[in-house]
């Protein structure tokens, strides 16, 4: 590999990329090599793994966060039952297993890289910057892979915490962040109540991602989310106020005439309530949320 791996980009997600015929088999030929190359280092015993992943840590730090920042999320319900589909607009659901999937073959593969190189020795500042090695990176294995391989997910996320004890500090400031962006997108989705227009369509995607990548996050690693989220003491967060605000304001009361013109609502709908469910203990399921 000579030090370098190829780079994940949005219009490497198939179909879902919504780029037209062209860019998709050129999508699946970039995501077939790429899991050659990924499969290829996890072909190696060790000791050899370790060397590689030491001296070409650059190349497969920077294929790793462009993979999970940029690989479709599916944030639908009912793809869910459907992996292997491809809608426009949608994420691609990860394909565990199925290895004749070219995607379901890099899905697999990145996130067997991300165990192995977890549980990795660390020796001085060499590896330092494996994913996940920020809390937009944690955010975003919970996003790709926590609904999906929740065990998996889960142990990739307690050896980032473990190795890196300032991730829960950056985690908590980003849900705080995330609280202001999500109160800026329940202003806007306010008026999806009487009218799906575009601006109020665009605030009801970012409470909807919100909700979702949150939901993952709770599902395979609550704890993570627990304290900065909904603590055991005191108010809830002003993240978990956002959202609650926006629930009562916009998503319970949206009519099912005027959810029927656009998914996003009923899926936004969903993940807060089943996000809820998870930071508070109680257990849930997609097909639960997806009927409240």
């Amino acid at each position: 590999m000579a030090g370098t791996l190829i780079e994940f980009l949005p219009g490497d997600n198939g179909k879902s990329s919504g780029f037209g015929v062209d860019a998709e088999l050129r999508a699946e030929r970039v995501v077939g090599v790429l899991a050659d190359e990924i499969e290829g280092l996890l072909a190696l015993e060790t000791r050899a793994f370790q060397q590689r992943a030491e001296t070409e840590n650059e190349a497969i730090a920077h294929a790793l966060e462009s993979f999970l920042a940029h690989r479709a999320r599916e944030t639908a319900f009912a793809a869910r039952s459907t992996p292997r589909a491809h809608v426009a607009g949608r994420g691609h659901r990860p394909t565990m297993g199925e290895g004749a999937d070219v995607y379901g073959r890099l899905d697999r593969a990145m996130l067997l890289m991300l165990v192995r190189l977890a549980h990795l020795p660390v020796p001085g500042d060499r590896m330092a910057d494996a994913p996940p090695a920020t809390a937009t990176q944690l955010l975003d294995v919970a996003a790709v892979y926590g609904l999906s391989d929740t065990p998996r997910a889960a142990e990739v996320i307690s050896c980032a915490l473990a190795r890196r004890p300032a991730l829960a500090a950056e985690l908590a400031d980003a849900l705080n962040l995330a609280a202001d962006l999500v109160e800026l997108a329940n202003q806007a989705a306010a008026s999806y109540v009487t009218s799906a227009d575009n601006s109020a369509e665009a605030g009801l995607f970012r409470v909807r991602d919100a909700a979702f990548t949150l939901h993952a996050l709770a599902a395979c690693h609550p704890e993570a989310l627990r304290g900065g989220f909904l603590p055991s003491t005191g108010p809830p967060s002003e993240l978990a106020a956002a959202l609650g605000s926006c629930y009562d304001r916009v998503l319970a009361s949206t009519s099912p005439a005027v959810a029927a013109q656009s998914e996003v609502a009923g899926e936004a709908r969903a993940h807060t309530l089943l996000l809820f469910a998870h930071a508070l203990g109680a257990t849930g399921s997609p097909d639960v949320g997806a009927r409240s």
